[in-house]
């Protein structure tokens, strides 16, 4: 289904009203098809009933009625529309080292927020986000930290701040990756996953919503199907940008290697060389973080990702993203699609 625009909306919502909202998603598809319009998606119903419910007799987008509302209904139901994701600075308290400080939420997702204050928690510190408004608790983990700044970056627990896709979430991923012999066990499996969530919660895309494991084959190559919103095509197009680099960056040390007279003759070996082909590219991104005009990082910039400025959270994001993709299996493969109205590819 081609996405809505303003447009549609508007003339959806005017219907919407007209039937003082008992009328069917159907119906007004139907009405826009006739006047040439697009149709709207389940969503939008939720988003009219939200306008009406705030007394709204004209329409607006989604993200501008959230951030209209965000003061007194941040974190309920109601925030989890197309745009999660809230820009207005209000106050907050955050709990670490044994007591409350006074913080600036600075954005506010159902996912993430961003503080700032005059002390910060260093990365990977466990805290309580309070907000003062509404008195909402969220326990988080400080992912990256910028004293200097005095800003920090929360991460939520996703599986509990995000609805999982439904079955008819317009987009799908499949990943695959061979598996067979002593690697057909648990504990790869495991580590494969734990891998791929690692991405996923890096990756800043805005996502309303947890990816749905719609099946997982082990047959070899193992593959697992993931269906969600536009941000899996994104995912899909940042894997595979890195399986490129990683690859040069492996017949760059597999060249070293056999210049010196060491053949690269079983499995063992080349995992190695891949090891520290990684681990040198890990090095060469970090080294960019500061640079204004990056070169390497522009060979995992793809459309949907932005890499940011020099020194700037974005970048730091970017960077963080691209070590979880590294650490990925660089046999894994990625393949998204769109999927029909119907949830079938």
């Amino acid at each position: 289904m081609t996405q809505a625009r303003p447009i549609d909306g508007a003339e959806g919502y005017r219907l919407f009203l007209e039937h003082d909202g008992h009328i069917e998603l159907d119906e007004i598809n139907e009405h826009l098809r006739g006047l040439g319009l697009r149709e709207l998606q389940p969503r939008s119903m939720t988003h009219f009933r939200k306008l009406q419910r705030y007394g709204y007799k004209s329409y607006l987008t989604q993200n501008r009625l959230d951030l209209a509302v965000a003061g007194e209904a941040a974190w309920s139901d109601d925030m989890r529309a197309q745009y999660p994701e809230v820009r207005r600075p209000f106050p907050g308290l955050l709990l670490f080292d044994a007591r409350w400080h006074s913080v600036t939420v600075e954005s506010l997702g159902t996912a993430a927020a961003s503080v700032s204050g005059e002390v910060t928690p260093t990365a990977g510190t466990s805290v309580v986000l309070h907000l003062v408004a509404t008195g909402i608790e969220r326990t988080a983990t400080v992912t990256r930290n910028d004293p200097t700044a005095g800003r920090a970056d929360l991460v939520f627990d996703t599986s509990s701040s995000l609805r999982t896709a439904g079955d008819d979430a317009p987009f799908q991923l499949v990943l695959t990756m061979p598996m067979a012999g002593d690697s057909e066990n648990l504990v790869a499996l495991a580590d494969l996953l734990l891998r791929l969530e690692r991405l996923v919660t890096r990756l800043n895309l805005g996502s309303e919503e947890i990816p749905r494991v719609a099946s997982v084959s082990k047959s070899s190559p193992l593959a697992i199907a993931l269906i969600g919103d536009q941000s899996l095509p994104v995912i899909g197009s940042f894997i595979v940008a890195a399986v490129g680099v990683r690859y040069a960056w492996y017949q760059g040390t597999k060249t070293k290697y056999e210049a010196a007279g060491i053949q690269l003759d079983n499995e063992q070996k080349r995992r190695k060389v891949q090891q520290e082909a990684d681990a040198e590219l890990l090095s060469a991104l970090e080294a960019e973080e500061s640079a204004e005009a990056p070169i390497l990082l522009q060979d995992f910039e793809v459309k949907g990702l932005d890499k940011g400025a020099a020194n700037s959270m974005t970048r730091r994001g970017f960077l963080d993203a691209c070590r979880a993709v590294i650490a990925l299996p660089v046999q894994l493969l990625a393949e998204s699609s769109e999927r029909d109205n119907d949830g079938r590819r």
